[in-house]
């Protein structure tokens, strides 16, 4: 049995919670490209989940957590605000993915915001590749966090099929648009 440090939640609040602007941001993404399929991977608190789900009222919010206790605090989240839309899973990313590219073939708008190290990072995304098209929107967070996620980034940057990239330096946007040349932009945001 591994013995790692116990976490309270005051402690993980502060490592795990995103500043109003980040989840400001979501809420715009969502409302702009309402996406009727949303998935996040690491759910947290349910914060940015509950920015996602408000500016994608007509969609579907698929939220995965690999906490059962930091999953319970968020479902408390979810059932405050009643918000309808949202499903959250618990598991590893690996072993819920499945599950949900079994429900729907397509992903409008993914949000990857857990296990933060190069390699899970780039495997996660070559999953969802399969499920993008040309209107999908993913977001990266953190992606100037570490090194490996640097280059986790700079990986996703040259994707052939990733056309438009946007580094806001705490996230990055990603966009498949068939027909316009590749182009890649570092906004201060």
């Amino acid at each position: 049995m591994l013995d790692l440090p116990v976490r309270g939640v005051a402690d993980m609040a502060r490592s795990a919670l995103k500043p109003a602007r980040q989840g400001q941001l979501l809420f715009r993404l969502a409302r702009y490209f309402r996406p009727r399929i949303v998935l996040e991977l690491g759910t947290s608190f349910g914060i940015s989940t509950l920015y996602l789900a408000q500016g994608a009222e007509e969609g579907e919010v698929i939220t995965i957590e690999g906490c059962p206790q930091t999953c319970r605090i968020a479902q408390h989240h979810f059932d405050r605000v009643r918000c309808g839309n949202i499903l959250p899973l618990l598991g590893s990313f690996r072993s819920k993915l499945p599950e949900v590219f079994r429900r729907h073939d397509h992903l409008d708008l993914v949000f990857f915001d857990g296990h933060h190290l190069k390699e899970p990072t780039l495997d996660y995304f070559a999953l969802c590749m399969d499920h993008v098209s040309s209107g999908s929107v993913l977001v990266f967070d953190d992606i100037h966090w570490s090194r490996g996620m640097e280059e986790a980034w700079e990986v996703v940057k040259s994707h052939p099929r990733v056309t438009v990239t946007i580094d806001l330096y705490d996230m990055g946007l990603v966009f498949f648009r068939e027909q316009q040349a590749t182009q890649h932009f570092r906004i201060r945001y």
